[in-house]
């Protein structure tokens, strides 16, 4: 499994590649926790059901306003 991890520092990304598991052997440690939580977040992304109220794009802004003299 090749694992490319992108890391923001200030001003510039970081871009980790590892080709092969024996590559980042070193930081085995570091890694597969790592690749564990983001496996969950894919697998509970996939689950979530959401109503249709929240589901709605709501990202259109509102219809222009018209002011009237009573």
């Amino acid at each position: 499994m090749q694992v490319i991890l992108s890391v923001h520092r200030p001003g510039r990304w970081q871009n980790l590649t590892f080709p092969t598991p024996q590559s980042w052997q070193d930081l085995h440690q570091s890694v597969i926790p790592l690749l564990d939580w983001l496996e969950e977040l894919r697998k509970f992304k996939n689950r979530v059901k959401l109503r249709e109220e929240i589901a709605r794009n709501n990202s259109l802004p509102p219809p222009k306003l018209e002011l009237k003299t009573r």
